[in-house]
């Protein structure tokens, strides 16, 4: 099954355009080489202020070597080093355009109009997606506020476009029900901005009173929710949150929502463990969203200044064989927790590794068989 499946996605690579192909061998370059990453990631947090040709010729000279630029799509180019009009004017051109198609590879739209025709381009090639919100943490009430309304919002102007969608069984239908077709991922820092590990009772009777509303119309329009996970600090908090909402009567039996566990924890097995007992009691599935983790670096760092114990594996292997035994945990445990994933092998193993906890292809998360087909 594996070996299909690469050979499936070798003829989808080959058969992208030049565009998609440039795509491909940046974010490449930004995964494996990390002072390139480093230094396009605060290239990309200047750009928009880079309003002057020639100013933004001389940054691209001071953040990148000549091999950078080959990532980058201008390996041909020679930076003009003094005032070369027509020159800088094409390269700064070549290099907006290429950062605008970055924005839009990643970003769906900037209203709900245009979320849409990107969800409907994705479904017409065989897959589901899931939208949040960019800029998550607040800083101030009235930010909170309005990134809930919003949420609200958005949930209930996708409810009519996507329920005209011709059915499609792959994307429609898991676990042996109906999967919705809008789905939603969100922080609870976008919800609070006061949240703080000092008060973990404070924040999570915050984040219920806004993470509520949410849920319930979620609910009520067939809309999945998934909670992301984030720093280490803010974990239990969220944990709590999850926990303690959908304990409530109105959302008990709801079997549409799930939180992202990070298996660059050291912890994030009992996590799991924990997971499980609390399903059991509550007596319906939820979604684990099984990631690596995004902010390693944060947390390494962090704990280093503070001398605290660091709550990540040191290593990648460490947390690939984490995440393997995660994910067999998960399995064992099916239909108690359902489960989103990604990864080739880690998929042919879940539906044809060992006969006695495989899963059949009809009960695979709809979030995983979307992710393989990217």
């Amino acid at each position: 099954m594996g070996t299909e499946l690469l050979s499936a996605l070798r003829e989808t690579a080959a058969s992208r355009s030049v565009a998609e192909q440039w795509m491909e061998r940046l974010l490449t370059g930004l995964m494996e080489n990390e002072r390139f990453r480093v230094q396009a990631l605060r290239f990309v947090d200047l750009l928009p202020a880079l309003s002057d040709d020639l100013d933004l010729v001389h940054h691209l000279r001071e953040y990148f070597t000549k091999d950078d630029l080959a990532l980058l799509g201008l390996g041909r180019w020679d930076l003009p080093s003094s005032d070369e009009g027509i020159t800088s004017r094409l390269i700064a051109k070549a290099v907006r355009i290429s950062m605008l198609s970055m924005a839009r590879r990643f970003m769906g739209g900037s209203d709900a109009g245009e979320v849409f025709k990107s969800a409907r381009k994705l479904r017409q090639r065989g897959m589901n997606f899931s939208i949040d919100l960019l800029g998550e943490e607040t800083v101030s009430e009235v930010e909170a506020v309005e990134y809930q309304q919003a949420y609200l919002a958005l949930i209930g102007q996708l409810k009519g476009r996507v329920d005209k969608w011709d059915e499609v069984s792959l994307l429609d239908r898991s676990n042996r029900r109906y999967s919705p077709r809008q789905s939603l991922s969100l922080k609870v820092s976008s919800l609070y901005s006061q949240l703080t590990c000092l008060d973990p009772e404070g924040g999570i009777e915050a984040l219920s009173e806004r993470l509520r509303p949410i849920l319930l119309k979620a609910r009520r329009n067939g809309a999945f929710v998934t909670i992301d996970m984030e720093q280490y600090e803010s974990k239990e908090i969220t944990l709590g949150v999850f926990r303690e909402l959908l304990m409530e009567p109105e959302l008990r039996d709801w079997a549409d929502v799930g939180i992202a566990i990070q298996s660059y924890l050291r912890d994030a097995e009992q996590t799991i463990h924990e997971l499980i007992e609390w399903a059991r009691e509550r007596g319906a599935p939820v979604t684990v969203r099984l990631v690596r983790g995004a902010y390693w670096d944060y947390e390494t760092v962090v704990a280093s200044q503070q001398h605290w114990s660091v709550p990540v594996w040191g290593t990648k292997w460490q947390t690939d064989r984490c995440f393997e035994r995660c994910v067999q945990l998960l399995m064992q445990h099916h239909p108690t927790i359902e489960t989103a994933m990604r990864g080739v092998a880690i998929f042919a193993e879940a539906c044809f590794g060992h006969p006695r906890r495989s899963l059949p292809l009809s009960t695979t998360n709809r979030q995983t068989a979307s992710t393989i087909a990217d």
